[in-house]
């Protein structure tokens, strides 16, 4: 089967996804929206214009630095099915972060096969059990739409200034997976971060955010994550059959 064919948008922090079983159908990735600290530090499309570079097997990759705020290399590299993102992130203030993340994410609201806008094909697994979000308790804020999750044995989200802020984080975390099911169960998309910090979904969108932790960094310290996206052929049981072999505990 071909790789996952990647288009990067110049200056933007994002790109179209094209999965060939799925022809036609557009995949859009932000790598990431922004680049946020709990302290107050945010970067996001004002601050960072990246040049997209090609590489060997379809990679694309970027560096930017935001002088006196952070420095960030993205790395993009499609394979059959999945892709894997790496950040790598620098403080570059004179001051400690005691968090950083990357809020990430996987839109599905052009792909209408799998696109999912009543939550009733979106899973997430707690203590390795399957809930549809449908289902689930869920914390209502001025946004009922959004909805975000604490991970399982992951800093608690109330710790966390750019979760709490929202205040739509049911108690019970999960664990670090996200996916969404096709409408006729013939594929399976989904997300996981690793470190993962929350997850993260917006119906309005049908967009799915596994958002990874860099943790504390001191100044001139650097972070890395990744973010693994699979794009399968089978179910939502298939997806979480995969992750825990790419992932075992």
């Amino acid at each position: 089967m071909p790789r996952i064919m990647i288009r990067p948008s110049q200056d933007r922090m994002n790109c179209s996804l094209e999965w060939p079983p799925l022809p036609g159908e557009i995949f859009r990735l932000n790598l990431p929206e922004a680049i946020v600290n709990n302290e107050g530090g945010r970067w996001g499309v004002r601050e960072i214009k990246p040049r997209w570079e090609a590489g060997p097997g379809g990679r694309q990759s970027y560096d930017v630095e935001v002088p006196g705020g952070m420095r960030l290399h993205v790395r993009m590299q499609p394979f059959e099915d999945y892709v894997d993102i790496r950040y790598q992130v620098t403080n570059l203030q004179t001051t400690p972060w005691t968090e950083s993340l990357a809020f990430t994410c996987f839109n599905h609201g052009s792909v209408p096969s799998i696109n999912d806008f009543e939550l009733l094909r979106t899973y997430i697994w707690r203590k390795g059990q399957p809930y549809r979000l449908i289902d689930i308790e869920r914390k209502f804020s001025t946004r009922p739409l959004v909805q975000l999750f604490g991970i399982e044995g992951a800093r608690p989200w109330h710790e966390i200034k750019f979760v709490a802020k929202f205040q739509a984080t049911p108690p019970e975390p999960c664990e670090p997976l996200i996916a969404i099911q096709s409408r006729d169960g013939k594929h399976v998309t989904g997300v996981a971060a690793h470190p993962a910090l929350f997850l993260f979904q917006n119906a309005e969108y049908s967009c799915i955010h596994s958002c990874p932790t860099f943790g504390a960094l001191k100044p001139n310290e650097t972070g890395e994550a990744l973010t693994r996206h699979y794009f399968l052929e089978g179910t939502a049981h298939d997806l979480k059959k995969r992750y825990d072999e790419d992932f075992p505990a």
